[in-house]
């Protein structure tokens, strides 16, 4: 009796006709789908980790610009200290 691509248990045959290229193409499948589903978690996820990099270094830039500006004397040491506080520097 021909069982076509059925076993007889009743289940898909284990290379449904396509010889070895069936296991091999499935894996590289399965390997691509992860690559893909990685990739996208990886994407997502970096995105807030590079933001805070970019807003620290605007705030270093922020904090030198105001050293600066209290070294040349254009603000007091009032107004230094008060918005290096602001800046999240050590006051």
């Amino acid at each position: 009796m021909h069982w076509g691509f059925w076993n007889p248990a009743g289940c898909w045959a284990w290379f449904s006709g396509w010889g070895w290229f069936g296991p091999i193409f499935g894996l590289i499948l399965m390997v691509l789908f992860f690559a893909v589903f990685f990739w996208i978690i990886k994407r997502v996820v970096g995105t807030g980790s590079r933001t805070k990099t970019v807003v620290s270094n605007r705030d270093s830039e922020a904090l030198r610009i105001l050293e600066l500006r209290y070294a040349k004397g254009e603000i007091s040491d009032e107004e230094y200290k008060k918005m290096r506080k602001q800046l999240g520097g050590e006051s």
